[in-house]
């Protein structure tokens, strides 16, 4: 038999050491501690270190979104009125904004793969801890 604290909020069950919910953010100081069977049962390990590499992660993809977007500003081609400007003058711009948008999803995507890889260690390793005798 296990200790687990259970969220107040969801009912998820966490390590007993976890200071908030992994699953809703619902702080878990004064949640109910309840002895669990591991047998079958799956827990959400708390995860706090996680966090800070997918901040900046997701960080990095806002600034390349702003960079592209001001690149692409600062290339959209301008004409006196009246005069007609042909596509290829706007493909850079829109090449700039492009890349931008792509690594902004890259940089959220890396984040959140990174997060849930830590999940899933931290997981495994209370797993692991309450299994030894």
């Amino acid at each position: 038999m296990a200790k687990r604290k259970q969220c107040p909020q969801c009912g998820e069950l966490m390590v007993q050491g976890a200071y908030q919910c992994s699953n809703c953010g619902t702080s878990l100081e004064n949640a109910e501690v309840i002895e669990v069977s591991e047998q079958g049962v799956v827990t959400n390990a708390n995860v706090t270190s996680a966090p800070a590499l997918t901040s900046w992660l997701n960080g990095l993809g806002v600034i390349s979104l702003l960079a592209g977007l001001f690149i692409t500003a600062t290339l959209w081609p301008t004409a006196p009125r009246g005069v007609q400007v042909g596509l290829q003058f706007y493909l850079p711009a829109l090449l700039w904004l492009f890349l931008g948008v792509m690594q902004c999803i890259l940089f959220a995507s890396f984040g959140a793969i990174l997060h849930y890889l830590k999940r899933i260690a931290v997981a495994a390793e209370s797993k692991e801890r309450s299994t030894q005798p």
